[in-house]
């Protein structure tokens, strides 16, 4: 994690803002983006304030086509903070997942599937949309357990 990280609010509402740091595309099978190819990447997390707070892991497979425009892609999240993870489930489309260059322009929403520390037992969702200054603005809705 980021030295000396701002923790978010341990449950309930707050946002975040995420900044790409690095992607990778795995192609695998045939050449170009098919079925089974695999995207895995971090972003650098920031409070809203310009803090870092934590960082943001994920990785994602390629699904068969479909008739959406683009390519499908189900995947797993984790957002590590100092305080806890927040773990979720990702599903979404892209035009081209093998362009590791940019941030995407959706909108997503991804499930949230449980965390860790402060954040045990949560559930709830995030949305993901475009931010400033190519940053993505994360917004949780949690509830917790713990």
């Amino acid at each position: 994690g980021a030295a000396n990280a701002q923790s978010p609010a341990t449950c309930g509402n707050f946002q975040v803002t995420l900044e790409l740091n690095h992607i990778e595309y795995l192609d695998d099978g045939e050449e170009g983006v098919s079925a089974g190819d695999r995207r895995v990447g971090r972003f650098d997390i920031f409070s809203t304030s310009g803090e870092p707070a934590g960082d943001y892991f994920f990785a994602s497979t390629t699904l068969p086509d479909s008739d959406t425009d683009g390519f499908r892609e189900i995947g797993t999240a984790r957002y590590s903070f100092e305080n806890g993870t927040v773990a979720v489930s990702t599903f979404y489309t892209l035009a081209d997942p093998s362009n590791t260059d940019r941030t995407v322009t959706q909108e997503f929403n991804y499930p949230v599937m449980g965390g860790t520390g402060d954040f045990v037992g949560a559930s709830g969702n995030v949305h993901s949309a475009p931010g400033s200054d190519g940053l993505r603005l994360h917004t949780f809705d949690l509830a917790c357990d713990g």
